[in-house]
């Protein structure tokens, strides 16, 4: 059994010291076939003409960035401009400043309205709708994003924008880690998910330690494994399992073509109600490690929750 574990590891470390040439995909996408299968339509794709940005809606109507941190989408202290995240701005410097981050101090918001997650934006912004809602690197720490996007289009007015950019995983920190699938979302949804599941917090200690990000060369690729990353893997699997997540990791893993057949399953499957503005998607370039893509509400839609949570189903 010794032997056999490792056997195991040794293999493992080999596949994960692989690296790939720099602005490359990494080899891991030659054993991921649904990577292969998703195509973004050609309407769905910015064309590189002007786009209006955050900054084109301050002046139309409220405005709300989720999870600002120290790069505000709006103009602090703006009459219109809203910042929403999971602590006031004193705990967000003491975090950073715990796990060594640094962050331009200056340019942190103070928080309008600080979610706990026991309730809604909704309930949290007094019922505000918003013209334009900013969410950079968000989706991907939230448990469940079907609900997540219910509660967006609740606060959003119904010609509103919803602005997403997320890590593409292939290029950041968890490009060893494997791609999240549309189960894995219905799942989190069907379970009410609140927090991150064990999975993904063991599988995100021990395959984003150190977290370097492979496309660019400032990094060594000093990735292995160990036994006693397992052991502390296995402490923060259990600590989420108990109640105690921790809401920094990766909970989902995207690329640009899977994010957006995801969304569109989803429509499909009258999950959610919001769909991508055309033209709005931008895909993950060489040497940039996300991706970008506009949202709205269809039109007359007057109910934000996914289909099975409306009354009679």
């Amino acid at each position: 059994m010794k032997q056999s574990l490792q056997l195991s590891l040794v293999i493992s470390t080999a596949a994960g010291a692989s690296q790939s040439p720099v602005g490359q995909l990494p080899i891991n996408l030659d054993y991921i076939p649904d990577l292969k299968l998703y195509n973004i339509s050609t309407n769905l794709l910015h064309d590189n003409s002007p786009q209006k940005g955050p900054s084109s809606y301050i002046e139309d109507g409220l405005c709300l960035d989720i999870g600002p941190k120290d790069q505000p989408a709006f103009p602090i202290g703006h009459k219109n401009a809203r910042f929403l995240d999971v602590q006031s701005r004193a705990d967000l410097v003491r975090r950073y400043a715990d796990d060594h981050q640094r962050l331009k101090i200056r340019s942190i918001p103070d928080i309008d309205y600080v979610w706990n997650g026991s309730v809604s934006y909704a309930a949290l912004t007094g019922g505000i709708k918003f013209s334009y809602i900013h969410a950079s690197h968000v989706l991907e720490h939230v448990a469940d994003p079907i609900n997540w996007f219910a509660d967006v289009c609740e606060i959003l007015d119904d010609d509103g924008v919803l602005e997403i950019k997320l890590p593409d995983w292939r290029f950041c920190f968890d490009y060893r880690r494997r791609p999240s699938s549309f189960s894995e979302m219905i799942a989190a949804y069907l379970e009410n998910r609140k927090s991150p599941s064990a999975y993904s917090a063991y599988e995100s200690h021990i395959y984003t330690h150190p977290k370097h990000i492979h496309v660019t060369p400032r990094y060594p690729d000093d990735f292995r494994f160990s036994i006693d990353r397992h052991k502390q893997a296995l402490k923060q699997a259990y600590r989420a399992a108990q109640g105690q997540p921790n809401f920094n990791i990766h909970s989902w893993k995207w690329s640009a073509e899977t994010f957006v057949q995801h969304l569109t399953l989803l429509n499909d499957l009258d999950l959610l109600q919001l769909k991508i503005i055309d033209g709005s998607v931008v895909p993950s370039r060489s040497y940039s490690i996300e991706f970008r893509l506009l949202l709205k509400k269809k039109a007359g839609q007057n109910n934000c929750a996914p289909f099975l949570a409306r009354p009679g189903n």
